[in-house]
């Protein structure tokens, strides 16, 4: 039961009604040939043949017996039956070209390093290559039918190659990194793209909020995993700030600088142009703690850094 609700949801409804009304049809014609075998009569000449005769029984009126509830006869016109035994393979078929396999796929979002992604990432399904449905910035996403695949991508940039097993889920995303060594790390753009109040960063303190470095996640070490929900690249932030969810970016790092969200922050300042001009205006320093330093503080160390990011910020803010 539970395999076939997966089925279900995994898009086969119209299959599933198809072989549901095929099986309903195949029973009445079981039935419908066990009913004629039982009403079949039988005729005995050799029982009674010499007895002598008995007087007639006096004729008593036998009410009428009720018409077969079963099989075929259920159904009233025989034609009707003969039109829905045919009816069973056209629905399937019917049912096969509305909701057609390739229609059923997912996608792989390959985050690449080089500044030319479409023509260094290449990405084989089986060993098919495949063509990129969608490009914004590093990011190239490729569709993928269901189901399980070998999957080998080559970074000419990175000068490697990685090779996985996946198993795809229809309108599934998978991130999939482009190289073995390659991690990647996720950026709050809320101060830095939109202005918002760079000290955001809620504490256990009522009403203390500090500024801490917006390293959101680092992917370490990663193989397949779903793509973060909100997670854009730089091409694709809007122009306002998202009223649900985050306004986060991707970004591709070495992993050897992802083990702490300090040395990460300070290599993509390094990396990304854009990103270093940001902090700048945002008011970012060197001195700011990350997320996991501000969870560690306690109420006394709080209270003494809002004080002094709010002196700071008062500081850069013109009168």
């Amino acid at each position: 039961m539970i395999r076939l609700i997966r089925y279900i949801a995994n898009g086969h409804g119209l299959e599933a009604l198809g072989w549901l009304l095929a099986g309903l049809i195949i029973r009445w014609v079981l039935i419908a040939l066990i009913e004629a075998k039982q009403a079949k009569p039988t005729h005995d000449t050799l029982l009674g043949a010499n007895s002598q005769a008995l007087p007639p029984e006096p004729s008593v009126q036998e009410p009428p017996l009720p018409p077969p509830s079963r099989g075929l006869s259920a159904l009233g016109n025989p034609w009707l039956a003969v039109g829905l035994i045919a009816a069973g393979p056209v629905l399937f078929l019917l049912v096969q070209g509305l909701n057609p396999k390739e229609t059923r796929v997912g996608e792989l979002h390959v985050l690449a390093s080089g500044s030319h992604p479409a023509s260094e990432v290449e990405l084989r399904v089986d060993g098919t290559p495949l063509a990129a449905a969608r490009r914004s910035g590093p990011h190239l996403t490729f569709q993928v039918p269901e189901g399980q695949h070998e999957v080998r991508i080559v970074d000419t940039a990175l000068g490697g190659e990685k090779e996985l097993q996946l198993d795809l889920q229809p309108g599934e995303t998978l991130f999939v990194p482009a190289h073995p060594d390659q991690c990647a790390v996720e950026v709050d753009m809320a101060t830095l793209t939109y202005g918002q109040p760079a000290r955001s960063t809620s504490t256990r303190m009522n009403g203390i909020t500090v500024r801490a470095l917006p390293v959101v996640y680092r992917h370490s070490r990663m193989k397949a995993m779903p793509l973060p929900d909100g997670v854009l690249s730089f091409n694709e932030l809007p122009d306002e700030p998202p009223h649900r969810g985050p306004a986060s970016v991707l970004l591709p790092l070495p992993c050897d600088f992802t083990g702490d969200d300090r040395i990460a922050w300070r290599e993509l300042r390094k990396r990304f142009p854009g990103l270093e001009d940001s902090a700048r205006r945002a008011g970012y320093t060197e001195e700011d703690p990350t997320r996991g330093e501000v969870s560690a503080m306690n109420d006394a160390q709080l209270l003494e850094l809002h004080q002094r990011q709010g002196a700071a910020l008062a500081r850069e803010t013109p009168p």
